[in-house]
């Protein structure tokens, strides 16, 4: 399910100031329940109803640089850390390439920036 309207979530406020059940309000508006608990909590504990932004940073891989790894180490399992950089720069071409070899039982963990 995708995110809440800004129109619907105001709806959902004036409807809890006018008296309104969670229930009646989620059947009257068709969303769920917990849906409209969610708007009150933020409302409630950050005294908005936007969005906020999220904790975290970026994700480090794109999904076609993950996808390009597993296709390629499903191929040769056996394939050390150098190979799968040559093949993935060769379809990356403008990215920035950085391998972690901390990573724990694992062969090195390759990060596109």
């Amino acid at each position: 399910m995708g995110r809440i309207s800004m129109d619907v979530r105001k709806l959902v406020v004036k409807k809890i100031n006018e008296g309104c059940s969670q229930i009646k309000i989620a059947k009257d508006l068709s969303i769920s329940r917990r849906a409209v608990q969610n708007i009150l909590k933020k409302l409630r504990d950050h005294n908005t109803i936007v969005d906020l932004p999220k904790t975290g940073g970026p994700a480090l891989n794109s999904a076609r640089s993950v996808r390009v790894l597993i296709r390629d180490s499903k191929k040769n399992p056996k394939k050390t850390a150098p190979n799968p950089l040559k093949s993935l720069k060769k379809i990356m071409d403008n990215s920035k390439i950085c391998v972690f070899s901390d990573w724990p039982l694992v062969s090195p963990h390759i990060n596109i920036i």
